[in-house]
């Protein structure tokens, strides 16, 4: 059977729009103040929506329902690049699911196959990875890093650790109470206060870190960071 690909759809793109609202929206001799601002705002408004109308009628014509010889009927995806054919989107998932499998199985084998701490190895969901300084990561391994290229994944797993779920939570747990003992200890500390100050400053200014970068590896709040570099 002859494949006849969907015929795409007008779409304005974004300097076809801005080439018609400046012409649309300039002042002309003579008309009231701002007029051609409330103007180019009308404009803008309609020529967005016809760029989105036009992607969404794109969109809805790269699917339909034909026969799968594993699912049977159900919505297909064109595909232009991939040889100009339709694909099941069940088939693309699972294709998806199958290779997060194989990536995980071969990461934990890996790092060894079982939890570093506790030497558990009974069910591989169960074991995770984690990374030995949180301020090296790239990428989470068990989130959406085993989609990336092996080659990737295993610099990054040389980064980390593998262990079981129960393990991962205390060692984020005994973090979380070094963390809070520390901040107990210096309650109301002035001079706490300005060694945080100056740190924050050495940090920004001189290592050029933005507050994002400070506040995760202060384990802070980004609004404190910028409260204190503000002093």
């Amino acid at each position: 059977m002859q494949i006849h690909p969907p015929q795409p759809m007008p779409a304005y793109s974004i300097k076809e729009m801005g080439q018609t609202v400046n012409l649309l929206s300039c002042d002309s001799p003579g008309s009231l103040p701002g007029a051609g601002t409330i103007f180019y705002k009308i404009i803008l408004d309609i020529l967005f929506n016809l760029c989105y109308n036009s992607i969404i009628e794109r969109e809805k014509r790269m699917i339909e329902i034909r026969e799968c010889k594993y699912h049977g009927l159900t919505r297909h995806r064109f595909c232009p690049g991939d040889g100009n054919r339709w694909r099941c989107i069940k088939c693309s998932s699972e294709s998806i699911q199958r290779k997060r499998y194989r990536l995980k199985e071969k990461a934990v084998e890996y790092k060894g196959g079982k939890c570093e701490i506790c030497g558990y190895d009974k069910c591989i969901d169960a074991l995770e990875f984690h990374h030995k300084d949180p301020y090296q990561k790239d990428f989470g391994i068990s989130a959406k890093g085993v989609l990336r290229k092996w080659d990737i994944v295993k610099e990054e797993l040389d980064k980390c650790i593998c262990v079981c779920a129960n393990c991962h939570r205390e060692i984020h747990y005994l973090k979380k109470i070094e963390r809070k003992n520390e901040i107990l200890s210096h309650k109301g500390s002035n001079e706490y206060s300005d060694e945080i100050t100056l740190k924050i400053k050495k940090m920004k200014d001189l290592e050029h870190k933005s507050f994002y970068q400070i506040a995760k590896e202060l384990n802070i709040s980004r609004n404190t960071v910028m409260r204190h570099y503000k002093k």
